[in-house]
């Protein structure tokens, strides 16, 4: 069987910033309200977000359903979620998780944010909006960007089910001559099986998702 090339992605990888930096991360200048949090607030520890979500998957791209494995890796306090396909490592995903929050560093195959995006900060309520502000950087390239936050619960309906929290990072940035100046990056993160799907959107398109692979027959209830 003929692997498939990572060309699959379309350079929305490259061009639409799913990345943030590799190195080490810095707290996010989100901004929003004040930061005090509610009764129903989650604190450090109530989201198991560095846990490993499962280890079949499937990758979509364009409508095509691609099988993927996922391991993870967590140290100190960086913790990476690595795919492969057919056996080949494929991508990997970087986070870091603290006292503080849960920020998506970036991946292997796209640019990086400066400073990095914040989807989780503690104490978390279970709706709050909030932005972010900084660069898009691939290569020597830099463009300015900016981000509008979105947390919300959302109960889903995938193979692994259960209670999550949904965060989605509405991207805009300054630099005309990118394929396309707006970006989605979405966010499920189950409180128990940690980053259980993702998604890149454009405003009329879904270009890449991943989550958990469907059931099989013996497995369907």
């Amino acid at each position: 069987m003929k692997h498939p090339s990572r060309s699959l992605i379309p350079l929305v990888i490259v061009f639409a910033g799913i990345g943030v930096v590799l190195g080490a991360a810095c707290d996010s200048p989100d901004s929003g309200p004040t930061h005090s949090s509610g009764p129903d607030a989650y604190r450090f520890g109530d989201i198991q977000a560095t846990a490993s979500p499962y280890t079949d998957g499937s990758l979509i791209v364009e409508g095509s359903h691609l099988p993927i494995t996922i391991s993870t890796e967590s140290k100190d306090e960086k913790f990476e979620l690595r795919i492969e396909m057919l056996g080949s490592p494929y991508d990997t995903e970087h986070y870091t998780h603290d006292k503080h929050g849960f920020r998506f560093i970036g991946t292997e195959t796209g640019g990086t944010f400066k400073p990095a995006i914040t989807l989780l900060r503690y104490p978390q309520d279970p709706e709050e909006e909030r932005t972010w502000n900084g660069t898009w950087n691939v290569g020597s390239t830099s463009v300015k960007a900016a981000g509008v936050i979105n947390v919300s619960p959302e109960k889903l309906n995938l193979a692994l089910g259960g209670k999550a929290t949904r965060v989605s990072v509405k991207l805009s940035f300054e630099e005309t001559n990118l394929k396309e100046s707006e970006r989605t990056l979405v966010f499920w993160i189950s409180h128990e099986l940690g980053v259980i799907k993702r998604e890149i959107q454009s405003a009329d398109a879904i270009y890449l998702t991943r989550e958990p692979a469907a059931p099989t027959s013996e497995e369907a209830p």
